[in-house]
């Protein structure tokens, strides 16, 4: 049966073949658009179309008149790779741009800049050869080295944007490409390249668990094979650490992911029946996070402080998930700023870490008046006072900075807050800490006024002033 999806186009220019990659856009069809995107990347229907563009791409090249035709090719290319790993089909993604690719990776690792469009491309590339010759090669073992860990974290997916503001893209399947950085991590340690292999590794331990966060909170009936992969490279990426001369940042950073993973597998029962799985307490939870603290001495806090405060959002976010006491995580950590016992390094540390507005209600709750002050004094240009007006100001005034205090009431009311008990706190302070019981008077008769009948005799009871 002839392909449906190959049959809408006519092959004569660059245009038409970057058209045949991807789906049209969902004003252009008068159809389901899921179903459409649904039925145009399976299988039968996409790589019929991938295999007839390779023998094309060449010959519609040459023949083309437009002016950027070398820049079209390589999203052409590109795209193809990408589509050609995403199926399984590596030899075919290892035949298009075979030439090209080489040097446009010579080129790279001579200049020794790697800019983001670059990393897909080389992520494919790794991703072909590994699954065709099952080893890492020395041009991609050497381009790998000089990827700054930036680019790693934040640009596997590049856009171009061409004719009538039309923007494409490639990228590359991030489950293969971690899959793939198994035997360069192997290949690291073998060259005793353990400063690539600490950066690697702590990436990679970082990806693979919010892959797994992804997959436990948005995945469909087929979640469990793509947490099992996820998993299994996971507990790959342990073997290498704890076999290799891995500093004591990248051992203990690999032990809380895997404390993590397995606090989500024991609470979404996927795996049962294995004596690697714990039932832990927030206790329990809080004794490892501070060994963790224990272990990592000054130098590698000042060398991996990026990498720390990820992995520590990491662990916040599962407590936060997992269980109904994330409270006293916070509050215990808020103790140990006054802990006499801890360098003044680490607690710096925990302070920055807990150093967020959200956090602010479970603090006050738990009376850690002067971390919410630091807070707000840190995060002054950014918080939404609307939301924790009450907190903040209450919390200035215990650390007596009763003028921010008043500066806060103030703000919040210039913004439309209505709440009667700004007035009577800002006429408490005016009275009891200013002394100026004409301005106390003033704020205290917005709440009389507002009142009626009983409520302004009940007024004057606590507001006697009123009645001068």
């Amino acid at each position: 049966m002839e392909n449906t999806f190959l049959r809408e186009f006519k092959s004569k220019t660059q245009y038409d073949l970057i058209n045949m990659l991807y789906p049209k856009e969902y004003d252009e069809l008068n159809i389901e658009y899921l179903g459409y995107i649904e039925k145009f990347y399976e299988r039968r229907n996409i790589l019929p179309i991938l295999n007839y563009i390779m023998f094309k791409r060449i010959e519609v090249f040459n023949e083309s008149n437009e002016k950027n035709k070398i820049e079209l090719d390589f999203l052409i290319a590109n795209r193809l790779k990408d589509l050609f790993c995403r199926y399984g089909e590596y030899e075919k993604a290892l035949f298009v741009y075979n030439r090209e690719i080489d040097s446009y990776i010579e080129r790279r690792i001579k200049e020794g800049d790697i800019k983001a469009l670059d990393i897909p491309i080389i992520a494919n590339e790794l991703i072909s050869r590994v699954n065709v010759y099952g080893n890492i090669d020395d041009q991609i073992y050497n381009v790998l080295k000089i990827i700054p860990i930036d680019k790693l974290y934040y640009t596997r997916y590049s856009k171009i944007n061409l004719e009538e503001n039309k923007t494409y893209y490639y990228s590359c399947d991030e489950a293969q490409f971690f899959k793939s950085l198994i035997p360069f991590l192997k290949e690291t340690i073998k060259n005793e390249d353990y400063e690539i292999f600490e950066k690697y590794a702590l990436f990679l331990m970082s990806e693979l668990f919010v892959h797994f966060q992804i997959f436990y909170n948005f995945g469909d009936e087929g979640i469990w094979e793509r947490v099992k992969d996820t998993y299994l490279c996971f507990n790959e990426l342990g073997k290498i650490i704890y076999s290799s001369s891995s500093s004591l940042f990248t051992i203990k950073s690999f032990e809380l992911y895997s404390y993590s993973i397995e606090m989500y597998l024991n609470k979404s029962k996927i795996i049962k029946n294995t004596n690697i799985i714990k039932m832990y307490t927030i206790k329990e939870f809080e004794k490892v996070f501070l060994n963790y603290l224990k272990e990592i001495k000054y130098k590698l806090f000042k060398t991996y402080m990026q990498e720390i405060i990820y992995v520590f959002q990491a662990f916040e976010e599962t407590v936060y998930d997992l269980t109904e006491s994330y409270g006293i995580f916070v509050e215990g950590m808020s103790k140990k700023i006054k802990d006499r016992s801890i360098p003044k390094y680490k607690k710096t540390f925990i302070k920055e870490y807990l150093m967020e507005p959200k956090y602010i209600p479970t603090l006050f709750e738990k009376k850690q008046y002067e971390l919410i002050a630091s807070i707000y004094f840190e995060e002054k240009n950014h918080i939404r006072l609307e939301e924790h007006y009450w907190e903040i100001a209450k919390s200035l005034i215990k650390c007596q900075h009763v003028d921010e205090a008043l500066k806060v009431y103030k703000k919040v009311l210039g913004i439309g807050v209505k709440d009667y008990r700004i007035y009577k706190e800002i006429g408490s302070i005016y009275q009891y800490y200013y002394n100026d019981i004409n301005k106390a008077r003033e704020f205290y008769s917005e709440i009389y006024e507002g009142s009626c009948g009983l409520h302004q005799k009940k007024m004057l009871k606590l507001f006697p002033i009123l009645e001068d």
